[in-house]
């Protein structure tokens, strides 16, 4: 999406590579992508509900999860393109910002892009991926 020149042909051939099957992400970018490209797709936090009480940092876009939002947080985590590919330093330093704020809260996201982000700048966070290798 970041290069509309070159979406079509990736589009086209993501189309015919999985034609008659659904695809299941973890983070909302590559949600946004396989809708663009006229995907069958699902967000993992369809399939698999992520658990916990914990407060939840809502990203910049994409599927909510039940619960109070991190009072004070930013919803931005720098972890979305354009941003993190072409600035990676800056969406480093966002993502620093966002970990500040939380102050050491334990928190739960539905995009796995955002919480590595995060928790790459310290932050206590669980994610739908995280929470399916820790169930083992």
């Amino acid at each position: 999406l970041d290069h509309p020149d070159a979406f079509g042909a990736y589009a086209r051939l993501l189309r015919e590579l999985l034609a008659g099957r659904t695809v299941v992400v973890a983070d909302l970018g590559c949600h946004r992508a396989a809708v663009a490209a006229g995907l069958s797709v699902k967000h993992l936090i369809e399939l698999a509900p992520l658990p916990g009480t914990e407060a939840v940092f809502h990203a910049c876009d994409g599927p909510r999860l039940d619960g109070a939002a991190v009072p004070g947080a930013l919803n931005c985590c720098g972890a979305r393109a354009p941003l993190s590919h072409q600035h990676p330093t800056i969406a480093a330093e966002v993502a620093v910002g966002a970990a500040e704020r939380l102050g050491g809260t334990a928190c739960r996201t539905a995009d796995a892009r955002c919480a590595a982000a995060l928790r790459r700048a310290g932050a206590q966070i669980t994610d739908p991926v995280t929470a399916l290798l820790e169930r083992g």
